[in-house]
């Protein structure tokens, strides 16, 4: 079983794995050094980051929770944040290693995997189909469009005089991160991509991963965004996106602070 599956397992079955109040918040988030896999709440409220492994875990998972964990509670306004390593076994030293690092452990062995799969109805095609939890917020896509990065003020000579000022004023807001490659500008907004400027294609976007209820598709398209989706040709997978014109950076402006209250929300900053 991979990490993929162990995640759409663990997400799929958290109150049967955890208990009863337990919520995924968010999965995939971008944090300075990789990507954490799922984000979690207790019934109390509590944050817990998940670092799945398949087989069994190694030391250095430990560190990475941690590491994770701390980076993750920057981005949250220092809140809080417990790590765990999930794995199909948790050896001894490692267990140890653990509980004197403050990180919380969980082995879920393979038979434990197939009769959590049979209580739920899960079927091998489910373990390797979508990866987000439909109304999940979701990281985005990592640097997908942004390879050979180059300085955003060249980016930014490529696009309207309004757009680029736009960007250049969440570039010194807290919490947003702006990132140019050759073809795209992305927006990020506490470990989440919420959308970008494509220079090649002259639209800019909003990403799937923070459109999670009606009420922001409705409001994207009253802004002038209409829905697109393209299958990938090496899979079945369906990349969804929503798009503008290029020219219109005051409605882009618009859907982009309600994508940060979508964030706020879902990461229970608000």
């Amino acid at each position: 079983m991979h990490e993929r599956a162990l995640e759409i397992l663990v997400r799929s079955c958290l109150e049967d794995i955890l208990g009863t109040g337990w919520s995924v918040l968010a999965q995939q988030l971008s944090l300075p050094s990789g990507r954490l896999d799922l984000l979690i709440a207790d019934g109390a409220g509590n944050r817990h980051l998940i670092e799945l492994k398949k087989g069994r875990a190694k030391p250095d998972a430990i560190t990475q929770a941690i590491r994770y964990s701390e980076e993750l509670s920057a981005l949250l306004d220092c809140a809080t944040v417990i790590p765990w390593v999930v794995a199909h076994e948790i050896p001894i030293q490692v267990a140890e290693q653990a509980e004197n690092s403050g990180v919380k452990t969980l082995a879920i062995s393979y038979s434990k995997c197939e009769a959590l799969m049979l209580a739920r109805g899960l079927g091998e095609k489910d373990l390797i189909g979508e990866r987000r939890a439909a109304g999940v917020l979701h990281g985005g896509t990592g640097k997908s469009g942004l390879w050979e990065a180059i300085d955003n003020e060249e980016a930014f000579s490529e696009m309207p005089y309004a757009m680029a000022s736009l960007l250049r004023e969440l570039e010194r807001t807290m919490h947003f991160i702006v990132q140019s490659g050759r073809m795209q500008t992305a927006v990020y907004y506490r470990g989440v991509k919420l959308g970008g400027v494509n220079r090649k294609h002259r639209h800019c976007y909003i990403s799937s991963g923070v459109v999670l209820r009606s009420d922001f598709t409705e409001f994207l398209s009253r802004h002038g965004f209409r829905r697109k989706c393209k299958t990938q040709a090496s899979s079945s997978h369906e990349h969804i996106w929503w798009d503008a014109p290029l020219q219109n950076s005051l409605e882009f402006g618009s859907v982009l602070q309600q994508a940060k209250l979508v964030v706020d929300r879902s990461l229970r900053l608000m």
